[in-house]
């Protein structure tokens, strides 16, 4: 086998590789309805947009990023855990 031969094999061997990971992956996706799921989602996106709009409440202009523990990690203008208001979206 020469050197051009092995690099031919080694490149359809990658190639073989990839598409089997894009079949299996798109199987994956149909099977669990990921991209269902993620359709159904920017849709809902969109229609709480229109809500928010609707409501006449600007959205935050930079989004703040999310921990691990799920809270956000700046603080609230307001500590009081009774205060229903949404002062960090006016």
């Amino acid at each position: 086998m020469g050197q051009g031969q092995s690099v031919l094999v080694v490149v359809l061997v990658i190639a073989v590789w990839v598409g089997l990971f894009f079949l299996i992956r798109d199987l994956m996706c149909w099977y669990w309805k990921i991209n269902a799921l993620l359709d159904e989602q920017k849709q809902t996106n969109a229609l709480l947009r229109l809500m928010v709009q609707s409501q006449g409440i600007q959205e935050p202009a930079q989004r703040q990023a999310v921990t691990l523990a799920g809270t956000s990690p700046v603080e609230p203008e307001s500590s009081d855990p009774g205060d229903d208001s949404f002062a960090g979206w006016k």
